[in-house]
């Protein structure tokens, strides 16, 4: 259908960082019914890594601000 997303995003996230990311998805969801989002949960620094490697197109993770 001609202006509707589809494809697929697959977003890295560190284990434990979950607060609001289903609210985030179902609207996504919602709003675009053809894109499929993949989660893959890793270690901060194998999302780093991913991220230019472009094994993940976007990152959810926590730092810790020192």
């Amino acid at each position: 259908m001609k202006g509707q997303l589809r494809g697929r995003v697959t977003v890295g996230m560190m284990q434990g960082v979950w607060a609001g990311l289903h609210h985030a998805l179902a609207a996504l969801r919602a709003e675009h019914p053809g894109v499929v989002v993949q989660l893959r949960q890793a270690a901060v620094a194998d999302i780093r890594q991913a991220l230019p490697e472009g094994t993940v197109d976007l990152a959810v993770v926590a730092f810790d601000r020192q």
